[in-house]
Parts: C-alpha cells; structure tokens; sequence
C-alpha cells in the first residue's frame, strides 16, 4: 500500500509537472501572441506617424514654395512696374498730338480753371486751352491734369494715372497666365 500510495504521490506530481509545463506553454504562446501583436501596433503607428511627419512636411514646403513665388511675383511686378513707367515717354510719342485731344474729348465739357502737363505739352494744351492758365509738371508723361470751380473739381487723366488705375488687374492678368502655364507644365510632366 504504500509503493501503490507512492506511485500515486509520483504520478500526481507528474500530473502537476505536466500541467505546469502546460500553463507555461500557453502562457510562453499567449505573450508571444501578445508581444507579436505589440510589435504589430508599433509598426503601423510608426508608418502612420511618419505618414504624417510626410504630410505635414509637405504642407510646410508647399507654403514655402507658395511665399517664394509670392515674392517672385511681387519682384517681377514691381521691375514690370519701373519697366513701365519708363516706357510711358515712348508711348506718349508713339501716340502724337492726338493724345491730348482724345483725353480731353472723355471729359465732360467744364469751365477749366487750371491745366497741368508736362512741359513738352504746353503749347498744344495753350492752342486747346487759350484763356486757361497753364502748370508744367515733369512727372507727368503724356495726358493732363484739369481744374474746374477753383480746385473743387479735378481730373486727372494722365497716362501715369492710367497706368496705376489698372495696375492691379493687369499684374492679377499676368500672374493668372503665368499660373496656368505653370499648371499646364506640370500636368505635362
């Protein structure tokens, strides 16, 4: 009876070893699982995060490139702007006597107390203006200032003013174009 009751106390402990062993496997295979699991959720955040450091990254150098042809375009406006100024003298020439009597005919017919223009004007703007007080201006290239009601009515109808009347519209006209090219380039590539 008592080899049988040792036999039993042996095959129990072996049934405790065998168990132990099998909790220990599960145990082992189900924090492997777990771990595998882990590594996989690190490696998708990982790709997500760098997703969006990507995204982020190029929103960032698409606001860069964006100021940098903002700049570009105002530079480029600004010599068309001088190029521009410099070129009303040749325009002014181009156009001849005419210039000065197809400005005056936009205007509404007044009682003109003053005219202003450039020097080289003065003579045509005397024949058109007999009893009307004469001011030279060098800055003006081409076209006239007017007053009427002592100084309480005035036009300026000056190729300048022309100029930076629609300034803004034909720089948005420029850009616009030079936008679509771009656009076409790059659907082009």
């Amino acid at each position: 009876m008592l080899e049988h009751l040792r036999e039993q106390g042996e095959k129990q402990i072996a049934e405790l070893w065998e168990q132990a062993r099998l909790t220990l496997e599960n145990e082992q295979k189900s924090m492997s699982q777990s771990l595998v699991r882990k590594i996989e959720e690190a490696k998708w955040e990982s790709q997500r995060r760098a997703e969006q450091h990507v995204q982020v990254s190029l929103l960032e150098a698409r606001r860069l490139a964006g100021a940098d042809r903002a700049k570009a375009f105002q530079a480029f406006a600004e010599r068309l702007w001088r190029q521009s100024l410099i070129s009303l003298p040749e325009l002014k020439k181009n156009a001849g006597k005419e210039l000065l009597s197809n400005l005056l005919a936009e205007l509404p017919q007044l009682e003109w107390t003053k005219v202003i223009l450039h020097p080289s004007d003065r003579q045509q703007a005397e024949d058109i203006f007999p009893n009307v007080p004469v001011e030279e201006d060098e800055a003006i290239e081409g076209g006239f200032i007017l007053e009427a009601e002592q100084g309480c009515i005035r036009f300026v109808n000056t190729l300048n003013k022309r100029l930076e009347m629609t300034w803004q519209e034909l720089v948005s006209d420029m850009v616009a174009k030079i936008k679509d090219v771009n656009n076409e380039n790059a659907a082009a590539d």
